[in-house]
């Protein structure tokens, strides 16, 4: 994880600090992120496991989501089935699908 904050440096009252990947956080880097996060209005992160804070949202992809967004970027009805398959292939990462997409849309694929 790349830190914005500089070191010695400690957010202010009124930002909000985002962090995104914080499960990939050592407990060092944690504790770091603590101390210089100590003031902020609002802490945020993201993570694909739990973390030492605690959970407030948890999103679950479906293979419905990805449907609707190969939708939203294609106007092909083709790349609907694709990203279902794509979704159950990836073991339901979104990001993993998108890119399956991206690739089959530069091969002018009609199979991923």
């Amino acid at each position: 994880m790349r830190s914005s904050l500089r070191r010695g440096s400690r957010a202010a009252g009124g930002d909000a600090l985002l962090v995104d990947g914080a499960g990939r956080l050592g407990p060092l880097s944690w504790l770091r992120l603590l101390v210089r996060s100590r003031r902020p209005a609002l802490l945020i992160v993201t993570s694909h496991r739990a973390t030492i804070l605690p959970t407030l949202v948890r999103c679950a992809p479906t293979p419905d989501l990805a449907e609707e967004l190969a939708a939203e970027l294609s106007d092909d009805p083709a790349f609907r089935p694709l990203a279902r398959a794509a979704f159950a292939r990836r073991g339901g990462n979104v990001r993993e699908t998108l890119r399956d997409l991206y690739d089959a849309a530069a091969r002018g694929a009609g199979v991923v």
